[in-house]
């Protein structure tokens, strides 16, 4: 049997157990670099359940979980939308946004719940002009590269950067920041990446895989 034909079998099937136990979800695929989730990135509605990745559901999920196998009809979907699944009810708390890190052939979807909405931005110095083409530091300016975009973010090992640097100060922790494969975006060293929360952490390392950009980032004591 073709793989081709094989895979959407399979993406065939799992839409049919998610329309059996799944919820009604929108799907968004991202346009630019500014909140993907925005309506007028909305492709469609589906149905979808998230289970922990080894499939199995006796036990409850615990601190930390941030990949699921995503349940839902893969045909209508890639790598880099985001699905969003609404409250059941006022105040229940069960709503939640992912993201497709991978859609591999012949195997469940990779998803990734996200926790934070952050905002990604580069510091620069203009340079100013003096007199017999000499130069001189101008003042320091804030490029935008990422804006409102839901990404999965937790606390990894090590310690982050404390300005004051006084014995009884609190030293803050490390982060570890997912985000999906974004078209044209590159992140660097020594950005700064912000959240709703107004958290703030400068990236000390970044890696993009096929699974999407995986960001460690010292968070600022503030």
């Amino acid at each position: 049997m073709q793989v081709n034909l094989l895979n959407d079998r399979i993406s065939r099937g799992n839409g049919i157990a998610a329309r059996s136990i799944g919820d009604w979800c929108d799907v968004y695929r991202p346009r630019g670099n500014t909140d993907p989730i925005d309506g007028r990135n909305h492709i469609l509605r589906l149905r979808a359940a998230f289970l922990p990745l080894d499939g199995r559901t006796k036990s409850p999920v615990s601190y930390g979980h941030v990949t699921w196998q995503g349940l839902f009809d893969t045909a209508y979907t890639r790598p880099g939308d985001y699905i969003v699944r609404q409250p059941s009810r006022r105040g229940n708390g069960d709503a939640a946004v992912w993201f497709i890190a991978a859609q591999q052939s012949l195997l469940p979807s990779l998803c990734v719940q996200t926790s934070a909405t952050v905002s990604v931005a580069r510091m620069r110095i203009s340079t100013t002009t003096g007199a017999a083409a000499y130069g001189g530091g101008g003042a320091l300016t804030s490029i935008s590269i990422l804006t409102g975009w839901p990404a999965a973010v937790s606390h990894s090992m090590g310690t982050g950067l404390n300005p004051l640097d006084l014995p009884a100060s609190v030293v803050p922790g490390n982060w570890e920041v997912l985000l999906p494969n974004i078209a044209d975006l590159v992140v660097r060293t020594n950005d700064r990446i912000t959240d709703e929360k107004g958290r703030s952490a400068i990236v000390t390392a970044a890696e993009l895989s096929s699974l999407g950009w995986r960001v460690i980032a010292k968070e600022i004591a503030t």
